[in-house]
């Protein structure tokens, strides 16, 4: 049997149920997305911490939004207001240093969550559209573990 290269759960129920494609990297047509997505955060990663706008802002696509629940929610809109948003904050940020605490797909992308300075913990969630270039970003400050003792 010929592969088409595409992979898919197999049902061992007979009663015709398809499962649901859920997968942000599945796009319509059932092939496989050619762009690596968690490569693509890695990279968003590495200009942030090397204070790069330009990188970091070519990354997204011109009608991406970002939202941004730490503290207030803030709801920024294309590449202009992202740039103005990451434009104030990227220099300071980038100094007290970028780290990468975990990163895994999920459902509608890759959940990252990076720490700056070493402590501040955020939880960033990445779409991203066909062409492998970021749409949407939330960021949210990251719950503390409850096993880490500065929480006591």
């Amino acid at each position: 049997m010929e592969s088409s290269g595409l992979y898919h759960s197999v049902s061992i129920h007979d009663c015709g149920h398809k499962p649901r494609n859920e997968f942000a990297w599945i796009d319509r047509d059932e092939r496989v997305s050619d762009f690596d997505q968690m490569g693509i955060v890695v990279d968003w990663l590495d200009a942030c911490r090397k204070g790069d706008l330009r990188s970091l802002i070519d990354l997204y696509t011109d009608d991406a939004s970002l939202e941004c629940q730490c503290g207030s929610t803030h709801l920024y809109r294309g590449r202009s207001e992202l740039e103005a948003y990451w434009g104030s904050r990227l220099g300071a940020l980038s100094s007290a240093g970028f780290g990468l605490e975990d990163i895994s797909p999920a459902p509608q992308g890759v959940e990252l969550e990076y720490s700056i300075a070493g402590s501040l913990r955020i939880r960033a969630s990445f779409g991203f559209s066909a062409d492998g270039k970021i749409s949407r970003t939330t960021c949210t400050p990251a719950p503390r573990n409850p096993m880490d003792c500065s929480a006591c």
